[in-house]
């Protein structure tokens, strides 16, 4: 009697035991089709169908479950998506399909994967992640208007509503709530500059600017219609008259457009004049001689820009005779500034612009006559045919005076002229001036020096290369050594103003390593250059402000 009860008991014990069991795992049941898997007949279009979305754009991807009883829990990954980025259903699964919202803020290649954890701790992911394309539809036109007048900002839209179309000009921003939006946007441009030709950006928010589209750059120029501007540029001008002692003239002239519109014609009294550029133009009349004070010639000038705008101006050509050939050519001296210098170089950069006023060709050549009677030439000769030409030589100095007599020959007119320079060079001379500056460039870009040292020169690069063209007409260049600052005239701030990098160096030109920006944005320059005296006046300092350009806006923090 015990032994049967004892039996019963085992028994039904160990029915319990292969029931449990059987819940828990069964090595003979099939779990490869417990999954959770895309639906392409209930996602977007976008998703099921095409390789490419749109930035901003909310797409609905569908999963559905199977043998889902034997599915503890699936996941969701969609790496970069603004709703989520991985997410996981538990059971109970209630529903045959789960929507999950996908949207991307940013461009570039994407994936979405779905993972199944089974009942028997196996699990598998999709055989192919779900991969997209995102891409950016936005595009603003360049620019071009008038400040004032119709200027509708525009753009390819995106796909949700509930977004900002930002385009920032400067430090103003015009922000809409569809990409068609501000047909007046200027009052809301209060620090443009007008008449300057600047890049802006336009970008895609939320709301709440958590999450930002990257910015595509667009051209802009706002601009105040007025005439043209017309200037004689001959010698001898007196008010609105030429005077030349010459029997052939070449009457050059200037037309500059303000508009910004460009110059739509030029005429000069009903004739096409010659132009060698988009500014300067000229005609050459023969036979001056019968053109008097009480008779001159009258030319007039009529310029017209494309919207319209007309100017006109009057000149009056008259020949004197002086007796003498007529100055054809005229010297301008750069470097030294005066024809009499008294230094300490051996060596001088000797720099004069010579100013053409034949349409005939020139050609300038450089004697040095020096102590002792050495005399040498020095190369190149320049020859051309442009109204202004810039000729440049480094003349060697003997100890003592130095003569050098540079030459400019018309052959064709049989015209020569020539101007003469008187160097002392002497050990002992005092060095009264600081060296000077002649110009900067940043990557291979020219630096403009009369650019306020507060207003920053933009940089598409993480590093600057600055090379500095320097001269010192007395004592020479000792050093070159350029200091980041903190701000704009101040060392303050960080530090002893240790040298980044410096040279010491004969030459006019010198050029830095690369400057790296690190992680700022924008960063100050002091070049200090000083030349070889002890003097007060040995130094000549300048601040350059430089800011890196970045393709990308980053978010807002």
């Amino acid at each position: 009697m015990h032994s049967n009860r004892f039996r019963v008991v085992c028994l039904v014990l160990f029915a319990g035991f292969l029931v449990q069991c059987a819940k828990d795992y069964n090595p003979f049941e099939n779990f490869s089709n417990a999954n959770a898997l895309v639906l392409p007949s209930a996602s977007s279009k976008a998703i099921s169908e095409g390789d490419t979305l749109i930035i901003f754009t909310t797409e609905t991807l569908a999963v559905y479950t199977s043998v889902r009883e034997k599915i503890d829990s699936f996941r969701v990954a969609a790496t970069g998506n603004m709703y989520f980025g991985d997410t996981v259903v538990r059971p109970p699964f209630t529903k045959d399909n789960y929507l999950f919202q996908v949207s991307y803020a940013d461009t570039g290649r994407v994936f979405i994967n779905v993972t199944t954890y089974r009942s028997n701790r196996d699990s598998s992911s999709l055989a192919t992640p779900v991969s997209s394309y995102v891409r950016s539809p936005l595009w603003q036109d360049s620019i071009h208007k008038i400040l004032g007048s119709p200027c509708t900002l525009s753009t390819a839209p995106v796909g949700d509503d509930d977004v900002l179309y930002v385009w920032a000009f400067g430090k103003d921003t015009v922000v809409g709530i569809t990409s068609n939006t501000y047909p007046d946007p200027y009052p809301l441009l209060r620090h443009i500059q007008v008449g300057k030709t600047d890049t802006g950006y336009l970008w895609v928010s939320d709301l709440h600017e958590q999450f930002r589209s990257p910015a595509v750059m667009f051209t802009y120029l706002f601009y105040q219609p007025s005439p043209p501007k017309i200037k004689c540029t001959n010698k001898g001008l007196q008010d609105d008259t030429v005077i030349t002692g010459d029997t052939t003239l070449t009457f050059t002239f200037e037309v500059i457009d303000s508009s910004g519109q460009g110059l739509d014609s030029v005429n000069l009294s009903g004739t096409h004049p010659k132009t060698s550029d988009s500014v300067t133009f000229y005609a050459t009349f023969v036979g001056m001689k019968q053109y008097s004070n009480q008779n001159p010639k009258v030319e007039i000038i009529t310029a017209t820009n494309k919207i319209g705008q007309t100017t006109i101006d009057t000149f009056y050509l008259c020949y004197v005779d002086t007796g003498l050939h007529g100055d054809l050519v005229l010297f301008r001296l750069v470097n030294p500034p005066a024809p009499t210098l008294t230094t300490r170089l051996d060596t001088l950069l000797y720099n004069v612009d010579v100013v053409n006023y034949s349409q005939n060709a020139v050609s300038v050549s450089t004697v040095v006559h020096g102590a002792g009677g050495k005399q040498s030439s020095l190369t190149p000769i320049y020859s051309f045919s442009d109204s202004v030409h810039k000729c440049t030589w480094l003349v060697p100095l003997a100890l003592g005076s130095d003569t050098i007599q540079t030459e400019a020959a018309i052959p064709d007119r049989g015209y020569s002229a020539e101007t003469t320079l008187v160097i002392q060079r002497s050990l002992l001379a005092p060095d009264t001036t600081p060296p000077e500056i002649v110009a900067i460039t940043i990557n291979g870009e020219t630096y403009p020096l009369g650019q306020d040292p507060t207003t920053a020169f933009v940089v598409d690069s993480p590093s600057a290369i600055v090379a500095v063209y320097t001269i010192d007409n007395e004592s020479g260049i000792a050093s070159v050594t350029m200091t980041e600052v903190a701000s704009v005239g101040s060392a303050v701030g960080i530090g002893p103003a240790i040298p980044m990098t410096s040279v010491t160096s004969e030459n006019y030109e010198w050029v830095s390593s690369p400057v790296a920006f690190g992680a700022k944005l924008t960063m100050v320059l002091m070049i200090t250059v000083k030349n070889k005296t002890l003097s007060a006046t040995n130094t000549t300092t300048r601040y350059i402000k430089l800011t890196r350009r970045v393709g990308v806006i980053v978010p807002l923090q």
